[in-house]
């Protein structure tokens, strides 16, 4: 009985380990293969003038892997994700807190992790929001301080 309680948890982070490992090595295999394409682009131009051509036309930034679209689909992922993250809490938060509604459950353990868990789900919202604020404000996202609005731009037409 004693080597399940110790076989089980081991299993479990000796998976989640192996995942992780899996992943990440799977990332830098594409990185290094994406990489060497480029390499291999950048060695086929005989010029400098020409190579700089290149990657300021349209199929160059699309080649090169839109460097310049890269910070916006970040932003946007990142803050998706923040949004997941505080649904999934608070609610787990809210569900341990209704538990403790009902007399034959009442623990004072799902009071008080139904507290943090709400705690944590709104404070993943809150900071979901600080950051499209920010992104706005710095022209990660649309919508932007510094894009021109429609009303600007149709006067100045």
């Amino acid at each position: 009985m004693e080597a399940v309680a110790v076989l089980i948890p081991s299993g479990f982070f000796i998976m989640v380990a192996f995942v992780v490992f899996t992943v990440a090595r799977s990332r830098a295999a594409q990185a290094q293969m994406q990489a060497e394409v480029q390499a291999k682009l950048i060695e086929r131009f005989t010029s400098a003038p020409e190579l700089v051509e290149f990657l300021q036309s349209k199929p160059g930034k699309e080649f090169m892997g839109g460097v310049d679209t890269l910070p916006k689909l970040h932003a946007s992922d990142r803050i998706l994700s923040g949004i997941r993250k505080g649904i999934i809490t608070a609610i787990l938060g809210v569900g341990f807190l209704l538990l403790c509604l009902s007399r034959d459950v009442y623990n004072e353990g799902f009071l008080i992790t139904g507290g943090i868990l709400t705690a944590i789900g709104v404070g993943y919202f809150v900071s979901t929001f600080v950051s499209i604020r920010l992104s706005r404000a710095w022209g990660l996202m649309p919508g932007s301080i510094q894009e021109p609005s429609r009303e600007t731009s149709s006067i100045n037409s």
